[in-house]
């Protein structure tokens, strides 16, 4: 029998969670020598392996094939937070309680409070589970889930009312965490799996690990992980992300449940040589000694089922498991612990090195189950304890204040579906989904409203230029593949156009912007956008200035023209111009005159209307004189020859009389298109009535006289006669 040391919390109730390091876990290890020639096949299993320590045998116990059977492990529950040993009498008990009294009980907090305090898993089950949809509003609201969340959980409580949603306000803003789990040059924190057979381009990452100039990405942790782009971690990281039923449990506590079976092993390993496999040598299966190691370490056997089967993939080829290294013969590792390196072969070496080191966690790890085991209890102590205790934080270490942002399990952040997703089979498979599960579903400050959407996956997002030359030009400064993207050109006068050409580095983009440019004499913004197959776009800015230097003529720049004399504003230069395009502008000191606005005379005593200083060719309306009056403009040209009813920009009719719109117009007055009401030169177009004229009252609607009407009307509550328009 072994012993396990009581956890404390401050208040000093014994609390769940894994073995402490040092000599307790050495217990575990120590002295055991399981007989492959007794094991039974009612699922007792035999191996062997070191003592790891002379220096704990006093605080050992021996365990023998015997004490590790289906039924009579010791258990770590959640529930009665305590260790509890089927076997364990009250004489060991005592002994137990003999050899721990020399040293003064001291509690211990594991529990970071600083930041995220998980609630007492416990505590919540009586009173979250079964909940109607109205008490589970209620519920929601008293953890604290923003609005965001409410509908998908809604759905999840529907489908599923004994599943426990716990809120874990984690007090980090959404933005800061974000800057910390993207990859920087400096630290690449995470990555995805992808091959060149079916690439996912869009998903890589072009700030860090790729070179533009190539369109190739680096590989990193093997030749098959990249840096993962912003936008996929942060799809990752978006906790509404997993609000599904297969990718909730991603949220789920990782200790230990007394619920989990070795049948529920077997099928999150299914599709594996794991799953009923055994290792070499030895009577008992792999999802024997996981499932062991489970109890014995506290950790989730499910997870710690999907964490190997994801680190060692399905096949019993790797080195890391089939004890075959040739610079590590017999030595194991199933977790990947301590592995790193730019290559496969040098992640497995460094992996096998940490396994074969003597120190914590039962090492050298020397057999199969030993590595089990002690990689269980690396997960348990290492992560779960310390406020890691879900896959999401295992990766996304948001709540353990002393590491926030380190200390993170893996770097892939496809990780969380993955094995969330294995964990779903399990539960399924073997009739548990619609048991109790308790999810602690992190919380961000400033949390944007929308989720997070994937980003497509295919399409290159290689937008940068390979070559950008002008015909006959050179650009300043000269074109190179890079970053900058504005470049300069100046032609003369006489260059009315320039030819550009640009080639993209992948031969997937496309451009726009390219090819025949026309030129306008001065300033001129010539933009090339690249078009990556992905959509991204990039822009580059060509400034070409026409005809400075010692040209002498009219200039266009930023929309406004000027003249020039060699190569100068001439400043001597005033009045009304008409510039090499046609237009018409009015220059003042050389300039266009953008403060004037109106009539303005030219020479030829012709009056035009100017806005802005230029010639407004397309206006047609009625236009106010600084003396007051309003003349009738068309195309930007005074009328003084129209006289009669014309129409000004407002939608209103106005009388007016050789171009000057004639106020003294009143009544009944004969346009072109016929006789209408006029008071003060304007058209009465709301009025519809009897009007006299010449001693005779005519009907008028609308403004119009209605001479080619004849019948009766009803006008303020008298009928008239009208015969052509005139009552009778």
């Amino acid at each position: 029998m072994f012993i396990m040391r009581r956890l404390y919390n401050k208040a000093g109730r014994r609390i769940t969670g894994m073995l402490v390091a040092g000599s307790l876990i050495a217990s575990l290890f120590a002295g055991v020598t399981l007989n492959t020639n007794t094991a039974s096949a009612e699922g007792n299993y035999a191996d062997t392996t070191e003592e790891i320590s002379e220096d704990v045998s006093e605080e050992s116990t021996e365990v023998t094939s015997e004490d590790i059977t289906t039924e009579e492990t010791t258990e770590i529950t959640t529930e009665d937070t305590q260790y509890d040993s089927s076997e364990e009498t009250s004489e060991e008990t005592s002994e137990a309680t003999t050899e721990e009294s020399t040293e003064e009980a001291k509690p211990v907090d594991t529990i970071d409070e600083g930041i995220a305090t998980y609630k007492d898993d416990s505590a919540e089950v009586a009173e979250a589970t079964g909940l109607s949809a109205a008490e589970f509003e209620v519920y929601m609201d008293e953890q604290g889930f923003p609005e965001t969340y409410k509908p998908k959980l809604r759905t999840l409580h529907a489908q599923h009312p004994n599943w426990i949603f716990q809120a874990v306000q984690t007090g980090v803003d959404w933005d800061d965490a974000v800057s910390h789990e993207v990859n920087t040059p400096s630290n690449v924190v995470s990555v995805f799996y992808d091959t060149s057979s079916n690439p996912h381009y869009n998903w890589r990452s072009t700030n860090v690990g790729y070179d533009y100039l190539t369109d190739t990405w680096q590989h990193f942790h093997g030749s098959t992980f990249y840096a993962a782009s912003d936008e996929l971690v942060m799809y990752y990281m978006d906790p509404r992300t997993y609000f599904d039923e297969e990718s909730i449990f991603s949220f789920e506590s990782l200790k230990y449940s007394s619920t989990q079976t070795e049948a529920g092993v077997r099928a999150v390993l299914s599709g594996s040589f794991l799953a009923n496999g055994k290792p070499a040598n030895a009577s008992y299966t792999y999802a024997r000694a996981i499932y062991l190691a489970a109890q014995h370490s506290g950790v989730s056997a499910y997870h710690i089922a999907s964490r190997i089967k994801l680190e060692v993939g399905g096949t019993p080829n790797s080195q890391l498991v089939n004890g075959t290294h040739p610079s590590y013969p017999g030595i194991y590792n199933f977790y990947n612990i301590g592995a790193y390196g730019g290559s496969d072969s040098s992640i497995i070496l460094n992996a096998l090195k940490y396994a074969s080191s003597s120190g914590s966690y039962g090492r050298p790890w020397n057999s199969p189950y030993k590595a089990i085991l002690g990689g269980a209890l690396f997960l348990g102590n290492d992560y779960i304890l310390q406020n890691q205790d879900t896959i999401y934080t295992q990766k996304f270490n948001v709540c353990n204040s002393s590491n926030r942002y380190w200390h993170q399990y893996m770097s892939n952040v496809q990780v969380c579906p993955s094995e969330s997703y294995r964990m779903y089979q399990a539960y399924r498979e073997c009739g548990l989904l619609n048991s109790q599960h308790i999810f602690k579903i992190p919380i961000y400050n400033n949390l944007p409203q929308e989720p997070a959407v994937l980003p497509p996956a295919k399409g290159n997002p290689n937008n940068y230029l390979k070559n950008l030359t002008i015909a006959g030009f050179s650009l300043s400064p000269a074109f190179k593949c890079s970053t900058t993207t504005d470049y300069s050109l100046t032609v003369g006068a006489s260059k009315d156009c320039i030819s550009i050409v640009g080639t993209p580095v992948n031969k997937y983009a496309r451009i726009a912007g390219s090819g025949i440019v026309n030129l306008d004499m001065g300033v001129n913004k010539v933009p090339i956008t690249v078009y990556a197959q992905s959509g991204a776009t990039r822009v580059y800015t060509i400034t070409v200035t026409r005809g400075r230097g010692t040209e002498t003529g009219f200039f266009l720049e930023n929309e406004l023209w000027y003249y020039y004399k060699n190569g100068k504003v001439d400043t001597s230069v005033n009045g009304f111009y008409r510039t090499y395009t046609g237009a018409w502008v009015l220059l003042k000191n050389g300039k266009q005159n953008t403060n004037f606005t109106g009539l303005y005379k030219h020479y030829t005593g012709s009056w035009f209307y100017l806005k802005d200083g230029r010639l407004h060719s397309t206006f047609t309306g009625l236009v106010k004189h600084t003396s007051g009056s309003w003349y009738y403009v068309e195309n930007g040209k005074l009328m003084n020859t129209v006289t009669g009813m014309v129409k000004h920009n407002t939608g209103i009719y106005y009388y007016v009389k050789n171009g000057r719109m004639d106020t003294g117009v009143n009544g009944l007055t004969k346009c072109s298109n016929g006789w209408y009401y006029f008071v003060s030169g304007r058209m009465m177009s709301n009025y519809t009535g009897l009007v006299t004229y010449n001693g005779a009252q005519w009907y008028v609607k609308d403004g119009k006289m209605q001479n080619k009407y004849s019948g009766k009307v009803t006008i303020s509550g008298k009928t008239y006669k009208i015969l052509k328009g005139k009552v009778q």
